[in-house]
């Protein structure tokens, strides 16, 4: 189904001025948008011909228990704030699949919203492509608006799907999509900011790595072991250590139901790069204070007379690509988070539960407030009634 033949019951919209309201999850998607809000003017301006102005919020974009997205929840709760929007677009750092296929985004014409998906967008030329869906989703809002330039093509892989409920679905093909989906998945685990968290894990790896440079065994295993054995042992010591983590900290994700696996699929899959890459971070961190540490520490020609060969630049690479690989295995297992890191907030299954368990908490909240104020009106009407008989019981004598 073509993006163009969409019709809708919708009003038309005001020729003068169009009002854009933008929603947007903490962190990532907020910064995004942020630097994308400008770009997504002008398009929107050279598309329809009329004043654009953009509004932006930030909000948790909330997904209900049959994995949608709860939009009417999401707009209340800044409804305050932008009371005139014409449309609403929001972004979520949230996977979406419409059965095995990632969704770029959803046309919610009823509510004159659409929610796009960030990690389906990808990690490259991500704001040119955001400006072009979220410029595509308006356009669907939007039918009776007259145009005076021309849409963006989708993305590639991305066609339009009519839903019997009413949305309408941008959503990718199941190779390359979900290849996109689960490298943005990532991205938005941010796994740079991840490696901090594992301090305690890094000194216990760098100290026990640190023998490297002082045990003569380990200067000639190094030399004796090829590059390929090399990589093999570092190989195995990141897949060891990002085993262990994602085990320990009860990290992997088990299908609750048939209809889940597929989303299960996706998150376990962003977890394990997540936390890989971390690893890997960790490693190379790891690497190179070994190897600054032992071109200070291991004289020249003392290396010379163990090995029995000059000691180049090489010599000391292997050293500490070596014993990288043993402070990872040895000291780093048994590690794990420093203490005060939340682990349910690394992945993307641990934040959407934190977010409904926070909605929960929310709506109890209000609906105690909402007691405790229907109480009290009780008890006041209930005053004022044994007020009024106590007054016409004295007029009465």
């Amino acid at each position: 189904m073509d993006a163009t033949d969409r019709t809708s019951t919708s009003p038309a919209r005001p020729t003068h001025a169009l009002h854009v309201r933008l929603l947007s999850d903490p962190g990532i998607p907020t910064r995004l948008l942020t630097r994308t809000e400008p770009r997504l003017a002008e398009a929107l301006t050279a598309l329809f011909g009329i004043e654009v102005h953009v509004h932006r919020t930030e909000a948790t974009i909330v997904l209900d228990d049959d994995e949608l997205v709860d939009i009417g929840t999401t707009v209340r709760e800044g409804s305050a704030e932008e009371e005139h929007a014409d449309i609403v677009l929001a972004l979520t750092e949230m996977p979406r699949l419409d059965g095995t296929h990632p969704l770029l985004a959803e046309v919610i014409p009823e509510q004159d919203a659409a929610v796009l998906s960030l990690p389906a967008i990808g990690i490259v030329t991500t704001r040119r492509r955001l400006t072009d869906v979220l410029v595509l989703c308006a356009a669907q809002l939007l039918p009776h608006l007259p145009r005076r330039g021309s849409l963006p093509r989708p993305p590639l892989d991305g066609n339009w799907t009519a839903t019997p409920d009413g949305p309408l679905r941008l959503r990718a093909l199941r190779g390359l999509g979900t290849a996109r989906t689960v490298l943005g998945m990532v991205a938005t685990n941010a796994p740079w900011r991840l490696a901090p968290r594992l301090g305690r894990a890094l000194a216990l790896a760098a100290a026990t790595g640190a023998f490297g440079i002082f045990y003569s065994s380990v200067w000639e295993m190094s030399t004796a072991l090829s590059v390929l054995r090399l990589a093999l042992i570092s190989a195995l010591a990141v897949v060891t250590m990002t085993i262990w983590l994602i085990a320990g900290n009860r990290m992997w994700e088990r299908a609750e139901g048939r209809g889940r696996a597929a989303t299960e699929v996706f998150y376990n899959l962003s977890t394990v790069l997540t936390v890989g890459a971390t690893v890997s971070i960790l490693y190379l961190l790891l690497f190179g204070f070994i190897l600054a540490a032992g071109l200070i520490v291991i004289d020249p020609d003392y290396l010379t007379a163990v090995l029995a060969r000059p000691a180049s630049f090489d010599r000391y690479v292997d050293i500490a690509w070596l014993s990288a690989s043993m402070g990872v295995v040895a000291g780093g297992l048994g590690a794990s988070f420093d203490s005060h890191t939340d682990v349910r907030t690394l992945t993307h299954r641990g934040r959407e539960r934190a977010r409904k368990a926070q909605e929960r908490r929310e709506q109890e909240r209000e609906a105690q407030e909402s007691r405790g104020q229907e109480r009290e009106a009780q008890e006041s009407r209930e005053m004022q009634g044994s007020r009024r008989h106590a007054y016409e019981g004295s007029r009465s004598t």
